[in-house]
């Protein structure tokens, strides 16, 4: 009986090491990707960096004038 609840321990720290660690790379993807825009600055928009992503149909360049 031991060993199966061993087994299971086991089993589910490493699936939850597992889940830490992807969260982790898509985190710091996510963030690279932001860091890059940022750093970038105004002029080149995020749809220029990564033409892949949907590009809103709102989308409007340079300053907006409040209504």
């Amino acid at each position: 009986m031991k060993t199966i609840i061993r087994f299971f321990r086991g089993l589910a720290m490493a699936i939850a090491g597992l889940a830490t660690a992807l969260f982790g790379h898509i985190r710091n993807k996510a963030q690279g990707m932001l860091n890059r825009v940022s750093d970038e600055g105004y002029e080149t928009a995020y749809d220029v960096l990564y033409p892949k992503d949907e590009i809103p149909d709102n989308l409007h360049y340079g300053p907006v004038i409040p209504e």
